[in-house]
């Protein structure tokens, strides 16, 4: 494990659900060191012993505390850095908007996806649960495409337009999902083209 204050440390994979930290903390201006272990290294007890379901993402802070599961990592850094001004102070009708897309990005169209490539992690007939993340993404596509207009908590990106735009890169279809969905594409597009997020996507390893 880092060694404590020695700023944020995070451990993750290549382009998978240690983005939105990285988006975050890049957005926040705030240095940080990666670490991107193999499966067989996350089922070691040392790092179970940080991340008790041996998965991806965690984060070291500075001074020593570990967090696991990326919607509580969000939270924590969205708090710690309000200068981002990813989420509008408390009180405001965006700040709760905010709070409600990302606990169900991450209840809802995560654990889709989780079901769709991840499937032998669950039990179940293998074929019904592929089928059934296929089926459940495309619905949370359309309650979201269907819910309103622009960026999802307001007129500014926030942190949950951030977090979409990770789970939308891990569609292996997104080209046809964002033709079929225009206020998807325009979060995408919004996304992507901030400098912050292409300097984290262009420092990510190779997937192996």
């Amino acid at each position: 494990m880092p060694p404590a204050n020695k700023g944020f440390h995070l451990y993750g994979i290549s382009g998978a659900g240690s983005l939105i930290v990285e988006f975050l903390l890049t957005l926040a201006d705030q240095p940080y060191d990666r670490s991107f272990p193999t499966k067989e290294e996350r089922q070691l007890p040392s790092f179970k012993s940080i991340a008790p379901t041996g998965q991806i993402p965690v984060l070291i802070t500075p001074e020593g505390h570990h967090l696991s599961e990326s919607l509580a990592i969000t939270h924590y850094l969205l708090a710690r850095f309000p200068e981002t001004k990813l989420i509008a102070p408390i009180g405001e009708q965006s700040h709760g908007a905010c709070l409600q897309w990302l606990s169900y990005l991450a209840t809802t169209l995560y654990p889709a996806f989780q079901r769709y490539y991840q499937t032998s992690s669950f039990d179940g007939d293998q074929d019904a649960l592929r089928q059934s993340g296929w089926n459940d993404r495309l619905r949370c596509y359309d309650l979201i495409e269907n819910s309103g207009e622009g960026f999802l908590s307001g007129d500014e990106i926030s942190a949950a337009d951030l977090y979409l735009y990770m789970l939308l890169r891990w569609d292996q279809d997104v080209d046809a999902t964002l033709a079929r969905h225009p206020r998807l594409k325009q979060i995408y597009d919004a996304v992507e083209n901030l400098p912050a997020v292409q300097q984290v996507l262009a420092n990510q390893p190779p997937k192996h």
